[in-house]
């Protein structure tokens, strides 16, 4: 159990975990290197009821007292010759957690061990029972111990807190002369050796995100084909030639008038083309000024006779000189009141007027 599963009460399995306690606590009259087992659970209120070897109980949160070590029992048959790992902490003896020795002598309360540091000691089992077999070890209790020969167990099924990179490291890394992986898949074992279990802060996570985003804008120019890869306009290179665009060339408007004079004479003074200057003096002559509105009037309605009188005889002469083959052809439409007003009214090309 991690140091965090021991707060919570639903990590303890009752009836099986015996607690030991590494540190004393006042409030709750407990002794260092007490022992206790576990007889109840209660999940919702995070308790957990232990029974004292003195037959005394204690119901308490297993937050507030952490510091403990969990076990379980289990029966061993030992005999001379036999390899032990000690599993806890003997301060008596100077023993360290982990350390391995070989069975010299078994007696009925005591055996005597004869450590690979080189030391001999006795122990009394019935002060201290941390005892187990030590011809196999786990890798973490392997830490910082050296074996001539190494055989690792690598079950590529487990999960990755018992199989991953810091395994793979601490077992491979143990041995002096000879290291062998044992495991059921040899196609799994890559990479289930390669799985990694570091632990990141959220500052680590962030940076690991904007590193991949980076590699991946970064890819993306390379990755992009020859024919896109188009030059812009404005990115300018060693190799780049400059040229000078010439304007377009526009042609200027003539200048029609050239002086004050002449710009005045062409707004009041309008130019009036005509085939005839002496006709067109007699209709200028021509007299505006009638005595009454009723005599203008008739003089209109003159004039306007004559011209429609001149016409009918035109058409008429026209149609007389035509041929008796002629084919039918298509009558021109009646005359309109635009067309009417044409007739009526004289046409004068007043000419280019610039106002």
């Amino acid at each position: 159990m991690t140091g965090a599963e021991r707060t919570f009460a639903n990590s303890y399995r009752p009836d099986e975990d015996i607690i030991r306690y590494n540190s004393a606590s006042e409030k709750l009259k407990v002794k260092a290197g007490e022992y206790a087992i576990v007889i109840a659970t209660d999940h919702a209120r995070n308790n957990i009821t232990v029974l004292f070897d003195d037959g005394r109980t204690l119901r308490y949160n297993p937050a507030r007292l952490s510091g403990v070590s969990v076990y379980y029992e289990a029966e061993r048959a030992f005999a001379e010759g036999d390899r032990l790992q000690i599993r806890a902490p003997f301060r008596e003896k100077r023993i360290a957690n982990g350390e391995l020795g070989t069975i010299t002598r078994i007696e009925p309360d005591q055996i005597r061990l004869a450590m690979d540091s080189g030391r001999e000691i006795s122990i009394d089992l019935q002060n201290f029972c941390h005892l187990d077999y030590g011809y196999a070890v786990t890798s973490h209790s392997a830490q910082g111990l050296t074996f001539d020969r190494v055989l690792v167990n690598a079950d590529t099924q487990e999960s990755v807190r018992l199989i991953n990179d810091r395994t793979a490291y601490v077992a491979i890394s143990r041995a002096r002369y000879d290291a062998r992986i044992y495991t059921d898949s040899t196609q799994n074992l890559s990479a289930a050796l390669n799985r990694e279990i570091d632990k990141v802060t959220a500052l680590e996570a962030i940076q690991d995100t904007e590193r991949e985003v980076r590699k991946e804008r970064e890819k993306l120019p390379q990755e992009l084909p020859a024919p896109q890869q188009q030059q812009l306009p404005y990115d300018h290179s060693i190799d780049q030639s400059y040229t000078h665009i010439e304007p377009v060339k526009t042609q200027a408007a003539p200048v029609a008038i050239e002086s004050r004079d002449a710009i005045a004479r062409a707004r009041y003074e309008p130019a009036i083309s005509t085939e005839s200057a002496q006709n067109l003096q007699e209709a200028l002559d021509r007299g505006v000024n009638h005595a009454t509105p009723l005599a203008a009037t008739q003089d209109d309605a003159h004039e306007v006779k004559k011209d429609r009188d001149k016409l009918s005889q035109d058409s008429l002469a026209s149609q007389q000189q035509r041929p008796l083959e002629q084919t039918l052809t298509h009558a021109d439409p009646a005359p309109t009141k635009a067309a009417e007003r044409e007739i009526e009214a004289p046409e004068l090309d007043l000419g280019g007027l610039i106002l």
